[in-house]
């Protein structure tokens, strides 16, 4: 009868609760995965943008380099030609006019003129050994 007196506790009431439902833990995760992609995408971007700048600074060059070739020709051609000492490289222009094609100096060296497309491509020849640059011409 005692017990009829005694009170019992109930039992905890059960909330319907999944384990680590309350964790931050997810969330945490979820957030870092959204950052890098977002760090990836923009990696992506940055890498296709330094490989355009670096294509347009190529062709700006190449641009400028050609267009000095083209200058040093038409200054060449503007003057009557380049007089050189005739040797290996520099064989007497056969067709060129003129009695100044072969001079003699005093000290008996022998200048020759060379046609202005000749005297651009044996820059050509001389440009790799000189400044690592490889460039052909043709007219």
């Amino acid at each position: 009868m005692l017990s009829r007196w005694v009170r019992k506790s109930a039992p905890p009431a059960r909330r319907n609760v999944r384990p680590g439902a309350g964790s931050i833990l997810p969330i945490t995760g979820s957030l870092a995965l959204l950052w890098a992609l977002i760090l990836l995408v923009l990696l992506g971007v940055n890498v296709q943008d330094e490989r355009r700048h670096t294509l347009d600074m190529a062709r700006q060059q190449a641009l400028s380099f050609f267009q000095r070739i083209l200058m040093t020709r038409a200054w060449d051609s503007e003057h009557g030609g380049t007089y050189v000492l005739a040797a290996g490289k520099n064989p007497a222009g056969s067709n060129l006019d003129g009695s100044l094609r072969d001079l003699a100096t005093r000290e008996g060296a022998r200048p020759t003129e060379t046609y202005p497309d000749v005297m651009i491509q044996q820059i050509a020849d001389l440009a790799p050994e000189q400044q690592e640059i490889k460039f052909h011409i043709t007219v």
